[in-house]
């Protein structure tokens, strides 16, 4: 293990920032409190990553590390002993790559070979904890990085995305028990570097680029197999990191700022009963191209860039968030 290059443990306790032209209607959300804490860095300083939890460890998939060079690496958190381990690496060097955690195996979809538009790849791995091994399932129906995933309802759905010619729309649906994908009716408004998030039975494609920076957040319902148009996120991102929980769908850094460096220490929450946004106090260290896994009630954030381009760090944190008492 290398060692550790971050500070004492970080403990701070960040309160909503209460910001009435965030809101897209008139109710009053409930209040949202948390705390970061440093946890034990990321063996391999990379960005561009693919983030999944499974059977309650955090994998950290693929990237582009400090070389800078794409890479085929698989590192494993275990939060009970704070360590990290290398498993089986991927089949290819991927960047940009979606990774989704379904029933008991860990999908890598799509990514880019060589870092470019150009080297986009429909090729779908799973892997098995059990055996230590990755196996090569049905491709994609059309070749992307940079689109992301959720599992909804059984089956894994993967919106947008970017290869030669730019930025898509393309969605589709994988059925893990039949292993046979299905195009869907195309995202609304064509992107990559987004966030895909589900709740209570729909898909929601938050923020991203093509390539300016997107507000939007569009809705899909695999019920009625139609898209609708949600409350825009308030800060217009890309590179981004999001998980759901609470009930609500938490959005972390991203690219594309005016800042020196380029990037967004934004914290946005989104509620989608309510179907409108919050905002938190600024994460510790902003990143671009990272993802998120969510253990025991915190939203762990692994690796990225804080800079734009291609920094990297090996820097671990979580955010535990919680709804105060009234």
């Amino acid at each position: 293990m290398k060692k550790r290059s971050q500070s004492a443990p970080l403990r701070l306790l960040f309160t909503l920032i209460l910001n009435s032209s965030l809101f897209s209607g008139s109710e009053t959300l409930a209040e949202i409190v948390g705390v970061w804490e440093d946890k034990a860095p990321l063996p391999t300083a990379r960005q561009e990553v693919g983030v999944a939890v499974l059977n309650d460890l955090l994998y950290v998939v693929g990237g582009i590390d400090s070389t800078p060079a794409v890479v085929d690496t698989v590192e494993r958190y275990d939060p009970d002993s704070k360590q990290w381990e290398t498993v089986a690496p991927l089949p290819a060097d991927l960047d940009h790559v979606a990774v989704v955690a379904a029933e008991d195996r860990l999908y890598a979809i799509g990514g880019l070979v060589f870092a470019s538009p150009q080297s986009a790849t429909n090729a779908v791995f799973s892997y098995q904890p059990s055996t230590n091994r990755w196996t090569e399932e049905s491709p994609m129906p059309t070749r992307r990085g940079g689109g992301r995933g959720a599992f909804v309802g059984g089956k894994i759905y993967v919106a947008g995305g970017i290869r030669s010619g730019g930025s898509v729309g393309d969605f589709a649906v994988f059925d893990p028990v039949s292993g046979e994908w299905e195009t869907l009716p195309d995202m609304p408004t064509p992107r990559d570097h987004l966030a895909v998030e589900g709740w209570n039975g729909k898909v929601f494609a938050i923020a991203g680029r093509n390539p300016m920076l997107r507000s939007e957040v569009e809705i899909y319902d695999p019920g009625t197999e139609t898209w609708t148009s949600g409350a825009d996120i308030p800060t217009p991102r890309a590179g981004i990191a999001s998980a759901t929980l609470l009930d609500r769908i938490f959005v972390f850094g991203g690219e594309g700022s005016s800042r020196p460096n380029g990037i967004f220490d934004e914290v946005e929450v989104y509620d989608p009963a309510a179907d409108q946004w919050m905002s938190l106090a600024p994460m510790p260290l902003g990143r671009h191209g990272i993802d998120a896994g969510i253990l025991g009630g915190e939203i762990h954030l692994p690796g990225g860039g804080p800079m734009i381009g291609l920094s990297r760090t090996d820097r671990h944190d979580a955010f535990k968030p919680q709804i105060a008492a009234s």
